[in-house]
């Protein structure tokens, strides 16, 4: 599994996206690890922590985002 941490301009980690070896991703809160969303390689589809389809492609980055201006 491959970690990417996703920082804001001022170099603040604020997500982290795990990648696993077949292709799926896990995007989670930095620093409480919270599940935001996954993206489903094989399906090519963005889903919630409920497993809700939110976009068809790899939209995972936008839920950090999302969750950063939710604050």
């Amino acid at each position: 599994m491959k970690e990417e941490y996703i920082k804001t301009f001022n170099n603040q980690i604020i997500g982290i996206i795990e990648t696993y070896p077949n292709g799926d991703q896990a995007a989670r809160a930095f620093p409480s690890r919270q599940v935001l969303g996954y993206y489903r390689a094989i399906s090519n589809i963005t889903t919630d922590f409920y497993g809700r389809i939110l976009a068809r492609g790899n939209t995972v980055v936008s839920l950090i985002y999302n969750q950063q201006n939710k604050k």
